[in-house]
């Protein structure tokens, strides 16, 4: 059945007359209440963060820049990944990622931080739109993007 009416709809609308609507929304870590629902995952710099973080983001020897660049070119590898908005000034980036087979709308927020010339970190929010739990799924799409990002700077 949900076959037919994704077809007939388009997967997008059909989530949404479910679901609701999945706008897109900013995040200020600096004033971030998590949901208490667990289908989110939050990796931040210490006191970087209002709310507690699931794990303490890593510094990279590079500067703020080529982690931007690097994390860009990571995201567009991502299979239904979309660039969905972004602030320069502040350096924060929101990814709009769609699961797999019924293309359920998840948000991956992320703020570059400079730490001086030479070395940087950043803050990331990935969180469900639907639904209760995610079968952490928000955490092993941060911790393999993180992996993968580490092992690009050091190539």
């Amino acid at each position: 059945m949900y076959a037919i009416l994704a077809a007939a709809m388009g997967r997008a609308r059909l989530l949404e007359l479910c679901f609701g609507p999945a706008p897109v929304q900013t995040v200020d870590f600096r004033n971030l209440v998590l949901k208490e629902a667990p289908n989110q995952y939050l990796v931040c710099p210490p006191d970087f963060c209002a709310a507690e973080a699931h794990a303490e983001s890593p510094v990279f020897d590079e500067p703020v820049q080529r982690l931007r660049e690097k994390w860009f070119a990571l995201v567009e590898r991502q299979p239904r990944t979309e660039l969905v908005d972004g602030d320069l000034e502040s350096q924060r980036y929101t990814f709009r990622v769609k699961t797999a087979v019924i293309h359920f709308p998840d948000d991956v927020t992320v703020q570059f931080i400079a730490l001086g010339d030479k070395r940087s970190t950043l803050a990331i929010y990935s969180r469900s739109h639907y639904g209760y739990s995610d079968l952490g799924e928000n955490r092993r799409r941060v911790q393999s993007w993180l992996r993968e990002l580490a092992g690009s700077l050091s190539g």
